[in-house]
């Protein structure tokens, strides 16, 4: 469901920020925490793309008022931190609250139109007229813009705090993303009535991780979203991840009711053999865990993408994985 491109982020904390200040030597002129040859941190009040053209080349891109060679650029592997450590000091000018409605608007879309377009009257007549191969086009082009809306809109929506997450809370999505990653590899990969054009599979035996959970995609969706919502407590960072939860459970509950119109001699009983909530029919005995049947290829799968998110989630978010 969701591509986490907006994947567990939380924020640099000033302390952190000033450690990386500190160890690149910033603090050496900078009030902020030494002389005051150049302009206090704090003060800066430069967007994101004009700080890491002044850090990499402050004879171009420096303040105005200061010689030019006065600061040493710094180094090209090394902007992006020094950028997030200055910005955790000094914010980014004020956004405008109209990216809330971006926001809105593409979480509108994005849920309304997972639930909307799979709805049997609407699904119906759009598959009659745009066929298969249609309909799955239009479905994923109201996904991605509905999507992309609302990252955008949660990425330059002004920043609103609700609550403070302790610190603790920043281990949650690290030691989370694992699972979540297992259930979107070997969701969409195992053979399920449950996942999209394949509902005449419905006869099969829920095989691999389709009897831990019979919606491992959108359970691990919604797990996604739950966890991260425990580490930001800003309102953007509410509503975008709240949304993805109640998506990922009743995208569940809508594709249950669906299937049970469509099958419902064969969907009664693979839904006997099988829960939404995870492992709770393999701890009823109704089912049991054959852990062979994931594969070892799903697992190097999952481990190979979140290697990828822990080294590029700095670049992609813009905020350190890491809970330290």
């Amino acid at each position: 469901m969701l591509a986490f491109v907006a994947s567990f982020a939380f924020a640099l904390a000033p302390d952190e920020a000033a450690a990386t200040l500190r160890a690149e030597g910033c603090f050496a002129c900078h009030p902020d925490g030494g002389a005051g040859v150049g302009p206090s941190l704090v003060d800066v009040k430069l967007d994101d793309d004009a700080l890491r053209r002044a850090l990499a080349d402050p004879g171009v891109g420096g303040p105005e008022g200061y010689p030019v060679g006065a600061m040493p650029p710094v180094a090209a592997d090394r902007v992006e931190a020094v950028a997030a450590a200055v910005r955790a000091l000094a914010p980014a000018p004020p956004a405008s609250p109209g990216w809330f409605g971006v926001l809105g608007a593409g979480l509108a879309i994005f849920v309304g139109g997972h639930l909307g377009l799979s709805a049997r009257p609407l699904r119906d007549r759009l598959l009659a007229r745009l066929g298969e191969g249609g309909f799955m086009g239009l479905y994923s082009v109201v996904a991605s813009v509905g999507l992309g809306l609302a990252v955008l809109g949660w990425a330059e929506a002004p920043f609103v705090a609700v609550w403070d997450p302790p610190t603790w809370t920043r281990w949650v999505p690290l030691l989370t993303m694992p699972l979540v990653l297992l259930g979107q590899v070997a969701g969409y990969t195992t053979p399920s009535p449950t996942v999209a054009g394949m509902a005449d599979t419905v006869a099969t035996e829920p095989r691999g991780i389709h009897r831990i959970t019979r919606h491992p995609a959108n359970i691990t969706s919604a797990l996604w979203a739950l966890a991260h919502l425990t580490t930001n407590g800003d309102l953007a960072g509410i509503v975008l991840f709240t949304s993805v939860a109640i998506l990922g459970v009743a995208g569940s509950l809508h594709i249950d009711a669906r299937r049970a119109r469509s099958h419902p001699e064969e969907w009664a009983r693979y839904t006997a053999l099988t829960s939404v909530v995870p492992f709770v029919a393999i701890l009823q005995g109704r089912n049991r865990l054959v852990l062979r049947e994931i594969g070892a290829w799903r697992l190097v799968g999952t481990v190979a993408a979140y290697g990828g998110i822990l080294a590029s989630h700095q670049w992609l978010i813009g905020a350190s994985p890491w809970p330290w």
